[in-house]
Parts: C-alpha cells; sequence; structure tokens
C-alpha cells in the first residue's frame, strides 16, 4: 500500500503548482469569477459607448486571471 501512496505522490509532483495546491472545485469558481469580471467589464463598455457613464474609462479586458490571481 505504501508504494501505491507513494506512486499517487510522485504523480502529484509532476502537475503544475496550481493543480497541486488548489481542488478542481476552487478553480471552477476561479473560471467563474473571471467569466464574471468579464461580462461586467463589457456591460461597462456598453454603458459607456451609450453615453450612460461619462468621464473616461479604462477597462482591464483580458487580465481576469491577474486579478483572480491576487485574490486567491
Amino acid at each position: 500500500m505504501a508504494g501505491a501512496s507513494k506512486a499517487v505522490m510522485d504523480s502529484r509532483a509532476n502537475l503544475p503548482f496550481v493543480y497541486r495546491q488548489y481542488s478542481p472545485e476552487q478553480l471552477r469558481q476561479v473560471l467563474h469569477k473571471m467569466y464574471l469580471i468579464r461580462r461586467f467589464e463589457e456591460g461597462a463598455e456598453e454603458c459607456y459607448m451609450r453615453g450612460l457613464i461619462h468621464g473616461t474609462m479604462h477597462l482591464s479586458i483580458g487580465q481576469e486571471a491577474s486579478a483572480m490571481g491576487i485574490c486567491m
């Protein structure tokens, strides 16, 4: 049994850090939040283009992973 346990540990050692550190459910939640961030920014851009938001706007579309990485 100890040999099988060591084999599992060895196979996990070759995985990228994120897969060793976080569960599949946590990673699904991160992906969902990244999607929500993108949708919010697309909605904000649409409102800005329609003149509903005044002033300037900076969008971070494409940088959702950075925002989530900081929060993890």
